[in-house]
């Protein structure tokens, strides 16, 4: 991934456990100065930096295995980011008093999502030791201590809940897998409950659904803001 990124720069901590030929920003040392220093050798200079920002311009790359197995590095645009965050702050009732669990490792997509949600809404990002992430009642524990009103989860993460566990005022998004009936029967009963869809290459999510009821198998919703949605047939027919 790093010689596929082809990164100027690495910031963290534990720099001596890093040992690529990139450049470490230390935020133990606050060697901001040399780091900075070092990239610069490699910076190909400001052209692009004092341009206008445009929609198409790259606004982060993610990567993602996709069905090979090999890192492939996804360029996401600033194009799909405000149509994202807007549909979702609205569907989801986002706003400055909430307090969204950062379960997504950064290296997932949705991390962006729940971090990007979070400023524009003016509200609380909650973040945990990986340990107090782990399924089942560690995470319970944190989303009742630290009073989480929105959580992103895969299905088989929440399956290692119980609903009892987790405040009826924390709204559950499921995404990242197929999500089956009886786990929206069991959840939806007291808490809000969406399903949501989308690849990587999509902004996170392209579509999703309204607040599910009952022990139905959860349709991906509808399109978010500003993205259309097309449904083929297994030749890539529109049907």
């Amino acid at each position: 991934m790093v010689s596929d990124a082809g990164p100027v720069c690495v910031i963290g901590s534990g720099a001596e456990a890093w040992c690529g030929p990139v450049p470490v920003l230390s935020l133990e040392e606050g060697s901001v100065s040399s780091a900075l220093s070092a990239a610069a050798e490699h910076d190909p200079g400001d052209g692009e930096r004092t341009a206008p920002l445009r929609p198409q311009h790259p606004a982060y790359v993610i990567y993602t295995s996709g069905s090979t197995g090999r890192p492939k590095g996804v360029v996401v645009t600033h194009a799909g980011i405000p149509s994202l965050i807007g549909a979702h702050l609205a569907l989801f009732e986002i706003e400055q008093g909430s307090r969204l669990l950062q379960f997504a490792s950064p290296s997932f997509d949705a991390a962006a999502w729940e971090i990007m949600a979070t400023l524009v809404a003016g509200a609380t990002l909650v973040i945990a030791p990986k340990g107090q992430l782990l399924a089942g009642e560690p995470l319970s524990a944190l989303l009742r201590e630290e009073a989480v009103s929105h959580v992103v989860l895969p299905p088989p993460i929440l399956a290692t809940l119980r609903p009892e566990d987790v405040p009826q005022s924390c709204a559950l998004i499921v995404a990242g897998d197929r999500c089956p009936a009886d786990l929206v029967g069991q959840w939806s009963a007291g808490h809000r409950m969406f399903n949501a869809y989308g690849p990587t290459e999509a902004t996170v999510c392209a579509t999703a659904s309204q607040a599910l009821s009952g022990a139905v198998e959860p349709p991906i919703g509808a399109p978010i803001w500003n993205t259309r949605v097309y449904v083929l047939d297994g030749s890539l027919r529109p049907v």
